[in-house]
C-alpha cells in the first residue's frame, strides 16, 4: 500500500492511551519500536496516508527490530566449562545446608587463656601458693566478672530488625542456632540495679568462705592473721588480677564492641550470664580445694585446679565465638 513505509515524511504520529503523540522522527519511531513503546498493534499516521494504520503494517518499522534468535546447542568444538576458583587461604569452606558449624578458636583466644593461667600455676610450683590464695585469686575474677557484665547490660542494644531477638508480649527472646533464651523484658536500670544488690550479695558470701578456707589451710588463728599470710603474695596477686581484668577487657572490647555482639542481646538475658559459670567452675574448685588441705596436699597437686579451671576459660571463649558465630548468620 502507498504511503506505508518508514521513510518519506520526517514527521509521524503515533496514539498513545487513546491521544495522539508526536512528531517524532523515523529514527525517533524506531527507538520506541525496538524499546517496546510502540507495538505492532499501535496505531501510528504521517502526511500522506488516507487513515491511521497499526505499526505493523509499516514496511522497515518492526522488520527492523529484530526478534530473539532461538538457542542453539554449543558445538562439539566448544570450550569445556571453567574450573572451579581455588579456596584462598583463610576462606573458610562452603557448609552444606543443615552440616553444624565447627567452632575455631583464634591466637588471641588462646594466648589470652594462657597468659591469664601461667602466673598462677608458676606461683603454684615456685612461689609456693597456698590452695587458699589460688582461690582467692579465682574469688577476685567473680568481681571482674561481674563489672564486665554489669557493662554489658549499659551498652546492650538489641537489633530487632535481624529477626533473631523479639519481644513477645512480656518477654524477650533471642534465637541462637537452635536454641532460645527467654528471660522477662522489664527496664535496665531496674534488671542493673538488682543485679548489683543479688549478685553483690552472692558474691560477698563467696567471698567470706574463700576467707574462711584461706585461715584454716595457713593455719591462722583468727581472720586478723589474713593480713600477715597474704603480704608476700601482693605482688604475684596484682599481676596475675591485672592479667585477668586485661583478658576481659579485650574480650568486651573484640566480641562486644567491635563485634557488635551488643546488637545480638538484650540486658534481661544478660542478667543470669555469670552465674551459671561461678557456680560451676567454684563448686568444683572450692570442693577440690577443700580435699586437698584435708589431705595435706603439695602445692603442686593445686595444678589440678588450675587445669580444670584452664578447661572452662577454654569453653567460656568457645561458647562466646560460636554464639556470635551464630548470631551473625
Amino acid at each position: 500500500m502507498r504511503g506505508k513505509s518508514l521513510g518519506g515524511s520526517p514527521e509521524w504520529h503515533y496514539q498513545l492511551k487513546g491521544e495522539t503523540a508526536g512528531t517524532v522522527s523515523p529514527e525517533e519511531l524506531l527507538e520506541k519500536a525496538q524499546s517496546g513503546e510502540i507495538t505492532p498493534e499501535t496505531l501510528v499516521w504521517r502526511r500522506g496516508m488516507r487513515r491511521w494504520v497499526p505499526a505493523r503494517k509499516v514496511k522497515g518499522l518492526f522488520d527492523a527490530v529484530a526478534s530473539p534468535q532461538p538457542r542453539r546447542p554449543a558445538p562439539k568444538s566448544a570450550p569445556p566449562p571453567l574450573p572451579k576458583a581455588r579456596k584462598r587461604a583463610g576462606q573458610a569452606a562452603e557448609r552444606p545446608a543443615g552440616a553444624a558449624k565447627k567452632t575455631r578458636l583464634t591466637w588471641p583466644d588462646v594466648a589470652g587463656v594462657a597468659i591469664v593461667n601461667v602466673v598462677p600455676a608458676v606461683a603454684l610450683l615456685f612461689q609456693r601458693w597456698d590452695v587458699g590464695i589460688l582461690i582467692l585469686l579465682y574469688w577476685m575474677e567473680n568481681v571482674v566478672l561481674g563489672v564486665d557484665n554489669v557493662l554489658r547490660m549499659i551498652v546492650a542494644k538489641p537489633d530487632y530488625s535481624s529477626g533473631k531477638i523479639r519481644l513477645v508480649g512480656p518477654w524477650v527472646e533471642i534465637r541462637e542456632g537452635s536454641s532460645v533464651i527467654r528471660a522477662g523484658n522489664s527496664s535496665k536500670f531496674g534488671d542493673i540495679l538488682f543485679f548489683l544488690i543479688h549478685y553483690g550479695g552472692f558474691t560477698l558470701g563467696h567471698g567470706f568462705f574463700v576467707l574462711m578456707l584461706i585461715v584454716s589451710d595457713a593455719g591462722a588463728e583468727s581472720f586478723e592473721d589474713i593480713e600477715s599470710v597474704l603480704r608476700p603474695h601482693v605482688p604475684l596477686l596484682a599481676v596475675a588480677l591485672a592479667l585477668t581484668v586485661a583478658d576481659y577487657a579485650w574480650s568486651f572490647f573484640d566480641e562486644y564492641i567491635r563485634g557488635k555482639g551488643y546488637t545480638k542481646t538484650h540486658h534481661s538475658c544478660l542478667f543470669l550470664r555469670p552465674y551459671g559459670r561461678v557456680l560451676v567452675l567454684h563448686l568444683v574448685i572450692l570442693g577440690g580445694a577443700f580435699v586437698l588441705i584435708q589431705l595435706a596436699a603439695s602445692p603442686a597437686t593445686a595444678l589440678l585446679l588450675v587445669a580444670f579451671k584452664v578447661f572452662m576459660d577454654v569453653r567460656r571463649v568457645a561458647r562466646a565465638s560460636k554464639s556470635n558465630d551464630e548470631s551473625s548468620t
